[in-house]
């Protein structure tokens, strides 16, 4: 929500492969995967791209930066 209202496009789309439906039916998990579902409830795909002007690539970096010393 964070960079959303700053109209910045950022996406979570990661799903760790042993919670997705091929992994849930082929995949066989002999481990607690905690730590990699906590960690891919963290990741964000920030909006770095090669169309992106050198002033967006800046706002969302400061952005990023700005969220970082708010809440961590």
């Amino acid at each position: 929500m964070f960079l959303k209202n700053r109209n910045i496009g950022a996406v979570f789309h990661y799903l760790p492969l042993h919670s997705a439906m091929g992994g849930l039916k082929y995949g066989k998990v002999s481990a607690n995967l905690s730590v990699t579902t906590q960690v891919s409830e963290c990741l964000v795909r920030l909006p770095v791209h090669t169309q992106l002007s050198d002033q967006q690539l800046m706002r969302t970096i400061s952005a990023v930066n700005e969220f970082i010393k708010t809440y961590c």
